[in-house]
């Protein structure tokens, strides 16, 4: 299903234009109420999607300091444990993969957990899609948003993780 007017309007008159032709009757004017109904509302679609793309912005940015925060103080705390580790010979190129693989212990069961709740959402709303108004809907999320959920899910951590190398490394 699309959600631009231009793409619906096409398709609505492709198909109207196409049962004028096998109805024969030639000077007509046909009305399309439904077009009118969807032109008046053509930019909340638009609208609600700003919104929720300014909602996953903001909720990027507070996952990032939140992960930051937490990566830092674990880092100010394993100072000494670091520079134990340095004098034994690891170098700078291990204190990076230590950190990014602490990183990787946000990352993976964040990301288990969040597909399931997704999954367990979806599946719930799609079941009161059909009793309540009987439209059949996907249980499962788009491949789009699954992707997009499993990128921003490894994004954050590997931003956060940033400040607090350069940190671990002084």
């Amino acid at each position: 299903m699309d959600s631009n007017y231009d793409n619906i309007a096409n398709k609505v008159t492709r198909i109207a234009s196409s049962i004028s032709d096998k109805l024969g009757v030639t000077p007509f004017r046909m009305s399309l109420p439904v077009l009118k109904i969807l032109r008046y509302n053509r930019y909340s679609q638009m609208f609600l999607g700003l919104i929720f793309d300014l909602v996953i912005l903001v909720l990027f940015g507070l996952s990032v300091t939140l992960i930051y925060s937490l990566l830092l103080l674990d880092i100010d705390t394993k100072k000494f444990e670091f520079a134990i580790l340095r004098s034994m010979g690891l170098d700078k190129k291990g204190v990076v993969l230590l950190i990014l693989t602490q990183t990787t212990f946000f990352i993976i069961p964040a990301l288990i957990i969040g597909h399931l709740f997704s999954w367990f959402f979806l599946n719930m709303i799609a079941n009161k899609f059909k009793e309540g108004l009987d439209i059949n809907m996907s249980s499962f999320p788009k491949g789009k948003s699954f992707i997009l959920s499993t990128f921003l899910g490894i994004l954050v951590p590997i931003i956060s993780s940033l400040i607090p190398i350069k940190q671990a490394l002084k």
